[in-house]
């Protein structure tokens, strides 16, 4: 029989390390804040991966009116501020939060979704080998 929960920490722990070296490769890693924070829980019948609030927005960008939407929260200007120093930008954080009312600012396409999909083709194969697998351990073929 497959045991599910052994199957879905190797993928778990797969997957966590896709995800962040896709966020590497892509060259979205400023802080480290967002790529540390990627982690999975796995129980016997599931699999999930947890990350920061805006990780997806990495992969979709941000409207203007979400820019304005992420401004209000207290502490926008200091993680605005972090960016720019971590990203050695030659803006001050003003200028760089006015850009991004104004224009928004673009995702990564691809960068989550496409490490989605591996997870799940993982998980598919997995469970579909150990499916096959206690089938065939179950068939007796006598003569």
């Amino acid at each position: 029989m497959i045991d599910l929960k052994k199957e879905f920490d190797l993928i778990g722990s797969k997957g966590v390390d896709l995800y962040k070296r896709s966020l590497i490769d892509n060259d979205r890693v400023a802080t480290g804040k967002t790529k540390d924070s990627i982690r999975f829980e796995s129980k016997p019948n599931s699999l999930t991966f947890y990350a920061l609030d805006h990780i997806r927005d990495i992969e979709t960008g941000q409207t203007p009116a979400q820019v304005a939407n992420s401004a209000s929260s207290g502490d926008f200007y200091q993680k605005i501020a972090e960016w720019v120093r971590a990203r050695n930008i030659k803006r001050s954080p003003d200028s760089v939060i006015s850009g991004l009312l104004s224009k928004g600012w673009e995702g990564t396409p691809g960068i989550i979704t496409n490490i989605d999909d591996v997870v799940l083709s993982m998980a598919r194969e997995s469970i579909s080998k150990g499916t096959r697998k206690d089938i065939l351990d179950t068939i007796k073929i006598t003569k």
